[in-house]
Parts: C-alpha cells; sequence; structure tokens
C-alpha cells in the first residue's frame, strides 16, 4: 500500500481550498466590475444623453438642424449621437447620413426609452461594423415624447480598461496565492515539524537511543504526545535498565557457578547452558544451543535420567559414574521448567562433580584404615610382649631384657607416628600457618641446621652429606618448618640408600624461584608410586619402610610445608638410579 507523509495530506488540501476560494473570488470581482463598469457606462451614456437633450431643449432647431447638431456634439463627447423619432425615423447621426439608415422602430434601446423611459443594448453596429453599448433615453416637450435621443460608444472603450482591470485583479490574486501557498507550506511545516520529531524520536528507540527527549511544541495537543512520548521513553528506559541489570546479575551468577545447569525444552533441545555445563560435557554454546540433547552428549546415564526428568512431576536427582580418562562423579539434580501460566516448557539440570569428594572419602577412608593399621601393629607388640612378661616374670632376665627392648622400641615408634601426626595437623591447619613467622632466611644456615640434625645418622652409615648452596640465595620462609622439610628428606636419602654412598644438597635458582635439591643414588622409585609417596602412610616397599623405622608421613609433612610456603615439592627417580626430591619455593631478593 502507497503511503503519503502527512505533509501532502496537508498542504493539497489547503492549498486546494484556496485556490478555489481566489478563483471564485476573483470571478465574482471580475463579474462584478463588469457589471459595475458596465451600469457606470450606462449612466454616463444617459447623461450625455441628457445633455443633448436639455441643449435641444434651449434651441428651437428644426429637423434638418439636428443633424449637425449631432456631429458637432458626437465629436466633442466622442460619442455617437443619433436622433430618432417615435416612428423610428432617424433624424440625426453623428457618423452617418440619417436618410441612409434603416428605421429604428425595433430597437431594442428604442423600445425601451419609449416603455421604461430608458433603454440599453450591446450588440454590432451595422453602421460601424462593430461591438457598441446603446443607450436611449425619450426627449419629452411639454409631456409629449417628441424623439428619442440614443448615445453610444464602441465596446472597446468598455472592454480594454476591464481588460486591465481584470489583469491587475488576476495579478493581485496571483501574488495572493504564491503568498498564502507559501504561508500554507509553513503553517503544514510547523504542523508537520513535531509529527516528524515524535518520528524519528520513534526511530531512535527501535534503535536502542532511549535517551532521546522530544521539544514541547506550543500546539497543545500535540505538546501533549510529546510529553507523553518523552515520558514513556523514560520510563521505558528505566524498565529497560531494570531488566538489563537483572539479566546481567542473572548471567553473571549463571557464569560463575561452579555447578553445570543446563536447561532443555520438551523436545529436549538445549535452551541455555552455563560455561561450567560446556566444561563438563565439553561442547561450547555454538554447538549445542538449539541441539537435541543425544546429539552432542554420549553419556547414556545422563540421557536416561533427562528422559526420566521429563516425564516426572516432582525433582529427581541420583549420581552419575562418567568413565572417562580421569573417571568422573556427578550429582545430577533437575527439575520441571514451566512458564508464567504453569504449562511445563521444559526442565533444568545441575550437574554437581563430586569427584574430589569421591577422592577425599577414599582419601579419608584409606587414611584412617593406615592409621588403624599403623597403630595396630605397635601396640599389638607393647601388648603381647607385656603379657609375655606378666606371664613369665623376670625369671630369665635375658628375655625379659630383649621382651622391654621390643616394647621400648615400639613404644618410640608409636610416638613418632603420633607426633607426626600431630605435627601434620599443625601445619594443615590453616589458623596455625597464619601465625607462624616467616621472615627472610639464608637457605644455606637452614640446610646446615638439617644437616646437623642429621649427621649421627650419616655416621652410622658412613655416608658423606655434600652441600652445594649459594650464601645469597634467600627466602621468606619459617626456619623451623623448613628445616624440618630439608630433615625429612636427607633422612629419607640415607635410610634409603646403601652405605658408604654420597647425598648431595644442591639450591639452583630458576627465573624467580630457588630450587632445593636432594640426591641420593639409593634404590630409586618406579614412575607409578610417584604420584602417590606424597600421601599419608604411603609406601613403596611397605616391608623396607617399617625396618628403617618410617611412619609413612615423612612426604607428607613435606609436602604441606612447601604448600604453607605457597611452594611446591616433587621427585624425580628410575628404579635402581637413585632419587631427587625438590622443594620450590619463591626467592626474595631483598636484603
Amino acid at each position: 500500500m502507497n503511503r503519503k507523509k502527512i505533509f501532502w495530506h496537508i498542504f493539497p488540501s489547503f492549498l486546494i481550498l484556496i485556490i478555489l476560494s481566489l478563483i471564485i473570488t476573483t470571478w465574482y470581482s471580475t463579474q462584478e466590475s463588469n457589471a459595475f463598469y458596465q451600469r457606470q457606462t450606462i449612466e454616463d451614456l444617459k447623461s450625455r444623453a441628457l445633455i443633448f437633450a436639455s441643449y435641444l431643449s434651449s434651441k428651437k432647431l428644426t429637423k434638418k438642424q439636428i443633424d449637425p447638431l449631432c456631429d458637432i456634439a458626437g465629436k466633442k463627447s466622442k460619442t455617437k449621437i443619433t436622433v430618432i423619432l417615435p416612428n423610428g425615423v432617424v433624424i440625426g447621426d453623428s457618423e452617418k447620413n440619417p436618410n441612409q439608415m434603416e428605421n429604428h422602430i425595433n430597437r431594442p434601446e428604442i423600445i425601451g426609452a419609449l416603455k421604461h423611459g430608458i433603454g440599453w443594448q450591446i450588440r454590432n453596429s451595422n453602421t460601424l461594423n462593430q461591438k457598441m453599448m446603446y443607450v436611449a433615453i425619450p426627449y419629452i416637450f411639454k409631456n409629449s415624447v417628441i424623439a428619442v435621443i440614443r448615445t453610444s460608444i464602441p465596446m472597446t472603450s468598455f472592454s480594454i480598461p476591464m481588460l486591465k482591470l481584470n489583469e491587475k485583479i488576476i495579478l493581485l490574486v496571483g501574488t495572493i496565492a504564491i503568498i498564502a501557498g507559501l504561508i500554507c507550506i509553513y503553517i503544514t511545516k510547523r504542523i508537520v515539524a513535531p509529527l516528524e520529531e515524535i518520528k524519528n524520536g520513534i526511530d531512535e528507540i527501535k534503535n536502542g537511543n532511549l535517551s532521546k527527549k522530544l521539544p514541547i511544541p506550543k500546539t497543545e495537543e500535540i505538546a501533549v504526545i510529546s510529553e507523553a512520548f518523552n515520558d514513556m521513553t523514560k520510563d521505558l528506559s528505566q524498565k529497560i535498565e531494570r531488566i538489563t541489570k537483572n539479566k546481567n546479575e542473572q548471567q553473571a551468577i549463571f557464569a560463575s557457578m561452579s555447578e553445570g545447569v543446563l536447561a532443555i525444552d520438551n523436545n529436549e533441545r538445549i535452551i541455555r547452558i552455563n560455561d561450567a555445563a560446556e566444561s563438563i560435557l565439553k561442547i561450547t554454546k555454538n554447538t549445542g544451543k538449539g541441539k537435541m540433547i543425544c546429539e552432542i552428549i554420549r553419556i547414556p546415564e545422563l540421557i536416561n535420567f533427562i528422559n526420566e526428568l521429563l516425564s516426572a512431576t516432582k525433582p529427581i536427582e541420583t549420581e552419575i559414574y562418567w568413565e572417562t580418562t580421569n573417571a568422573r562423579h556427578f550429582y545430577v539434580s533437575g527439575t520441571i521448567l514451566k512458564d508464567y501460566d504453569g504449562v511445563k516448557i521444559g526442565a533444568v539440570i545441575v550437574l554437581n562433580d563430586i569427584t574430589r569428594i569421591h577422592k577425599l572419602e577414599k582419601i579419608r577412608s584409606d587414611f584412617v584404615a593406615n592409621v588403624s593399621h599403623e597403630l595396630r601393629t605397635p601396640i599389638t607388640s607393647i601388648s603381647g610382649f607385656a603379657e609375655v612378661l606378666l606371664d613369665e616374670g623376670i625369671q630369665e632376665p635375658e628375655k625379659t631384657k630383649h621382651y622391654a627392648q621390643i616394647i621400648v622400641k615400639q613404644s618410640k615408634r608409636l610416638n613418632n607416628i603420633i607426633n607426626d601426626l600431630l605435627t601434620l595437623s599443625k601445619i594443615e591447619d590453616g589458623s596455625q600457618s597464619q601465625i607462624l613467622p616467616f621472615i627472610n632466611t639464608e637457605v644455606k644456615q637452614i640446610i646446615d641446621a638439617a644437616i646437623q640434625a642429621c649427621s649421627t645418622l650419616a655416621a652410622e652409615k658412613d655416608m658423606k652429606l655434600i652441600v652445594d648452596c649459594n650464601d645469597e640465595f634467600i627466602v621468606k620462609a619459617n626456619q623451623d618448618l623448613l628445616e624440618t622439610a630439608i630433615k625429612n628428606l636427607i633422612e629419607n636419602a640415607i635410610k634409603y640408600s646403601e652405605p658408604q654412598k654420597e647425598i648431595f644438597i644442591k639450591c639452583e635458582r630458576e627465573k624467580d624461584f630457588l630450587n632445593i635439591n636432594v640426591i641420593d643414588n639409593g634404590f630409586g622409585i618406579s614412575k607409578e608410586h610417584q604420584e602417590r609417596i606424597f600421601e599419608r602412610f604411603y609406601r613403596v616397599d611397605k616391608a623396607r619402610s617399617r625396618n628403617q623405622g618410617g611412619t609413612g608421613l615423612g612426604l607428607s609433612i613435606v609436602k604441606h610445608i612447601a604448600i604453607t610456603h605457597n611452594g611446591s615439592v616433587f621427585v624425580k627417580s628410575n628404579d635402581n638410579q637413585g632419587s631427587t626430591f625438590t622443594i620450590q619455593l619463591a626467592m626474595n631478593n631483598d636484603r
């Protein structure tokens, strides 16, 4: 459908109205002017006839004298003057010989003059062969009509002034029409301009610019519309701002959730998915949104759960074990998604990765089992040999002494386990680590203290402890804890190496970190054990570890001391090729 601007609806209507009014006015004016000028001409010709009649009354003239008098009066007044007897015979004419003129009794102006006292007509003159205006009046003498005096002039003397007058009228009307048209354009634009502003404002809103304010025109009706538009824009802007804020908050919450959230419709197509769910399910918004859940997810348990959820009437939950490269456990809960009218439109599924909880539970279970096992052995030994002593008494001093030595040894082992557990507990306690003093310390000084603590054990196996550490190396540390960690690594190196071997304690700078390496030439550690040796009570060779008097907690203590210092510990080793344990700490260059 073709649509026009409002300007072209208003302006042509106004213009047509103005033109019609001016045409009617012009026509009426010209008609009235013509009629007025015609009446004036008639009156003028009548006056000339009356003057000529009065002149005749003052003179006693014969018929023959009238014709010359007509010639003289006609030339002076520039008027054709004719004198006609009541019977129609022409006795005088200013333009032609009356004897050659036909009878005028049937002329309308003559008839009118005789009947009504005045007669006039416009017609072609047979005498002059042009269009003339005739006015005739009776010449009365002593109450009798003696003759009819007729005056006439050519219509050119009437039409030319009228033509000029009409031209002036038309020119004036044309000027008025142009001015009126311009005024009409101006008024129309003034009416349309606020409406255009409103239209532009609506376009701005469509383009997202809600700050557009319309000027308030002086026209009351349009001013009301503009004010309402501005109020509507302000209100709409505030509502959109609130909606945007709520949407951003929801998106921020949705994106920052550690749980995976997945929304689907009744046809199992993905409506929405957050970052955590993308990471868990290994999909993206671009590839996932709008797709069927079974097209992009290959977890049968999850698909079965979704099918069950869509047919359920209340929330459901379950645990799913997902067998991938790294086995993962998920706690999955779901609920029906409804619209404002309570109609089911889909479902929401929340995925909680509880793999770490399962691992921690397993570690806790293993820890309890290991603690129980580690404590049971010395307690059983102490209890058993104590019962033997009670039964046998001290009748055999040698056996009694041997049993007592076993009890003492197992008691020390039990005490060591308890002390290591207490040490580990204190290190893991965050509140304790926050109040521990951490100061800038020379690493060489700490290593020397650890070597001194291990010197007796090294001497028993005739082993050398060799240190290679720059005195300039400084770290921010708790001296006692770092000394304990290094001492534990040195003791392990001594225990699990052959006698008369050398153990190296070497410090190396790696960018902004300091690596404290304890290198031995011992039995080594196979690859499958290296990931777990820092766990509590984990032993590579249980029999050898117990024979060496270890509690199985030393490396775990080292690990947690390194973590307390915001560092790390790791091992490089191969079977029968020795091991290198490294504590990596951030360096401090302040002296």
